[in-house]
């Protein structure tokens, strides 16, 4: 049996190309930002509500619907705390958490804490779920506008959410010190001690995480965002119109449409367990840390109108000071590129076999090309490219897949 199955797949291959899959709607989302916000009202049994439902209508979640993460809501700010209701927007907590992944840093567990606090929520089935936690620094980061200050969120899906320092569930790589995440503009720090005592919201949902691949051609694609970055950079600096200029002129990899990133767009490619820098070092080598990384983002905080906001790949943080602010800045920073990718007929990926761009060939890519080959999938797969000649794809293709699949192991 074993022998059939493989001249099979040895005369497949001789009879046929490999096909092209190329990674687009049927995978990853562009990170969250204005131009995709989408949200839900969820009651406490997750129903959905109006936009317009207030708590006292029932309103006790938000679904983010490009990232599916459903976030528990703020309610009764009134000026006074009250820690039997861990849904109180007065409510403010130490840092503590039982985390294995914590178990050398766990934070300050006395008193009112981040922990008792989930696990009230857990304990009393909030929703209907038992699954809550501390969202993790780039979950805060999504669902923040950076169109708005004070609150940098939508006000009518996350109304009660304090203009003050949120706790993350991600630690400074080198010490103690969780990250937080401060809804006043978007900004992060890493320098709070766990003692300290501040708001916090809870989340359920799959993490979210990038996908990278190196396409061997200059870039590197993380198609889990559909984005393709330019994977070395310039080790001199440039002023802000300067980096717009060099966005323009940039010619890579046959792509001329490369741009600044957003903020959130840069920070995607923060690694949060590493320092000096905070990069995947490997994918993204040299990677200069003395300054900070322009993005396109610019601050809309009244009292820094100047600014851009950029990320320190020193530390991995993010600041927006601008002369506004009287901060010392001579307006000269790193530059790294980034394209948008995965829309029809633009792929983030070239390997042969990923038909769902996860940058990985699998049973998944097989099972999907079969799928779309016998009609099963509605539409088809849009961006996938026999290169058979044939208008379709065929069962060829999927064993050319599996034979992938058999050589890798």
């Amino acid at each position: 049996m074993r022998r059939r199955y493989r001249l099979a797949l040895a005369c497949t291959v001789v009879l046929s190309l490999p096909v092209l899959c190329r990674p687009g709607i049927l995978t990853g989302a562009p990170v969250p930002d204005a131009s995709n916000f989408s949200y839900t009202k969820l009651d406490a049994g997750g129903q959905e509500l109006p936009p317009s439902a207030t708590p006292g209508e029932g309103w006790r979640m938000t679904r983010d619907n490009v990232t599916g993460l459903i976030w528990e809501i703020k309610q009764a700010a009134d000026g006074t705390p009250n820690y039997t209701n861990p849904s109180d927007a007065d409510n403010i907590y130490a840092w503590c958490s039982s985390d294995p992944a914590h178990a050398s840093r766990p934070g300050v567990c006395e008193g009112n804490h981040t922990q008792q606090f989930l696990d009230a929520l857990n304990g009393a089935g909030f929703g209907g779920f038992a699954d809550w936690r501390l969202p993790g620094r780039e979950e805060l980061r999504s669902i923040v506008d950076y169109r708005r200050s004070r609150p940098a969120v939508d006000p009518v899906f996350f109304a009660g959410t304090d203009s003050s320092p949120y706790w993350s569930g991600d630690l400074y790589a080198s010490t103690p010190f969780p990250w937080v995440l401060d809804f006043s503009e978007g900004g992060d720090n890493e320098t709070h001690y766990p003692a300290e005592a501040m708001h916090v919201m809870a989340v359920r949902g799959q993490r979210q995480g990038s996908t990278y691949v190196d396409n061997r051609n200059g870039t590197v694609s993380d198609a889990a965002h559909r984005l393709m970055w330019q994977k070395n950079v310039a080790q001199t600096t440039f002023s802000q119109p300067t980096a717009m200029l060099e966005a323009q002129s940039l010619t890579l990899a046959g792509h001329s449409d490369w741009r600044l990133p957003t903020v959130k767009e840069m920070t995607s490619l923060v690694d949060l367990g590493r320092i000096n820098p905070a990069i995947n070092a490997d994918l993204f080598p040299a990677t200069p840390t003395s300054r900070t990384f322009w993005t396109g983002t610019a601050t809309v905080d009244p009292t820094n109108s100047d600014g851009f906001w950029r990320v320190n790949f020193y530390t991995g943080s993010t600041n927006d000071y601008g002369v506004g602010r009287g901060k010392i800045d001579n307006g000269e920073r790193y530059v790294r590129l980034v394209r948008s990718c995965g829309a029809e007929g633009n792929p983030c990926t070239s390997i042969p076999g990923d038909c769902n761009g996860d940058a990985v060939v699998d049973l998944r890519d097989a099972i999907l090309t079969l799928q779309a080959a016998s009609g099963m999938l509605a539409g088809g797969l849009l961006n996938a490219v026999p290169a058979t000649g044939q208008p379709t794809l065929g069962v060829s293709d999927a064993v050319y897949i599996l034979r992938t699949i058999a050589e890798q192991n």
